[in-house]
Parts: structure tokens; sequence; C-alpha cells
């Protein structure tokens, strides 16, 4: 294995001693849409949000969807960039439940195999196709976050704002 790549995932920041950092899934262009496409409403709901939302209802309404937003990416992001928690070739036989012979490595009790990254990853969640990696050890608490973050964020658009909840027929026809 070279140090740009771990089973089917990229490493784009390996920090000697520690192992790597920054790992991108083997389905990076599987959220590169979704993420480009929450950018794009991020920046649409908040020019929203800014100039008919805060003339219409209070501004701290505004102002805690925008914080919600932002958050909900940055925990996206965080997700898709950390890494998972592979296990690397270097664990020890004495702490190890069995032995991995595609990655070559000793699991412990928590580490599982990831037939589509094809790593072992400890604390091993799932593999997620929406961030387009596992989740384990090193993502799972940004994952939480995010999936938190968007749920905070849907109930917040739509009790917020008093206009989602009123259905005129006049406006139907």
């Amino acid at each position: 294995m070279d140090s740009g790549r771990q089973g089917n995932c990229y490493v784009l920041f390996w920090r000697l001693g520690k192992g790597p950092v920054i790992v991108v899934g083997p389905h990076c262009e599987s959220y590169i849409g979704p993420y480009a496409v929450m950018m794009l409403g991020v920046i649409g709901l908040l020019n929203g949000l800014f100039i008919g939302k805060a003339v219409t209802s209070g501004v701290w309404i505004a102002y805690i969807q925008a914080g919600l937003l932002t958050s909900t990416l940055l925990f996206y992001l965080w997700t898709i960039l950390a890494n998972p928690g592979i296990q690397l070739p270097t664990a020890s036989p004495f702490l190890s439940q069995s032995y991995c012979n595609v990655c070559r490595c000793f699991q412990t009790s928590t580490t599982e195999h990831c037939g589509v990254c094809e790593i072992c990853v400890q604390d091993w969640d799932h593999h997620c196709p929406w961030v387009g990696k596992c989740i384990g050890q090193g993502n799972k608490i940004a994952f939480y976050l995010w999936i938190a973050a968007m749920l905070c964020t849907t109930l917040v658009l739509f009790i917020g704002n008093p206009k989602t909840n009123e259905l005129n027929p006049a406006q139907i026809v």
C-alpha cells in the first residue's frame, strides 16, 4: 500500500507516526454533488432568509436558521474528510481477536472490515452512501452531529417560518 491510498480510500494528509488524518472515501463523486447542491441551497436560503424573512419575521430567527445551515455544512465536511478510524497493519496481535487477510492487520473486538472501502475500521458503525465512506471511531461524532444539525435545521425552517404552516387555497389555483 502506498501512502496515498488505504484500501479503496484516498489519504489526503498523512501524519508520521499517527497515520492517516484526512481520508476521502471511494465514492467521493457521491458526496461532491450533494455538497455542491447543499452549498447552492444554503446560499439561496441565506439570501431568502436575510432579505425576505428578516423583514417579515423577527431577525433572530434568520440568524438561527443561518447558524444551523452553516453548522450542517461544516459537520458534513468534517464527516466526509475525517479518518473513519482505519486500523493500521501495525496493530498488536496480543490485543486482537482475529486477523484480516485483506488488510493484513490484527483486529480488535470492535474492528470490522468494510468490503466497499476495503479497509478495517475501528468501532465500525456502517458504510454510509451519503458520505461515500465508512462511519467509525474517527468520524462517528461528526456524523451524528451532522444528522442532528440537519434535523434541527429542517425543524427550524418549517416551524420558524409561519408562512409555511399556512396553506391558502387561493395560492394553489
